[in-house]
């Protein structure tokens, strides 16, 4: 029965022009989203390194602003 439901839901997706046109909005969208992610990312080696010495570790005795 199970196998019999699955395939009227198939023929019904594949018959309807909506599944079509928003499976490739979607597809569309998603590479869209990739190509954008991909074009905004900066690499590592093109960001400069901060100004000035690296700040120091906290303290083991410090806690919040209570510092011994």
């Amino acid at each position: 029965m199970f196998i019999n439901t699955l395939a009227a839901e198939w023929t019904k997706l594949r018959t309807t022009r909506s599944f079509w046109w928003t499976t490739a909005l979607f597809i569309l969208m998603g590479l869209g989203w990739a190509a954008l992610s991909g074009y905004t990312t900066v690499d590592a080696e093109e960001v400069s390194p901060p100004c000035g010495p690296p700040p120091s570790p906290p303290s083991s005795t410090c806690w919040a602003s209570r510092c011994s």
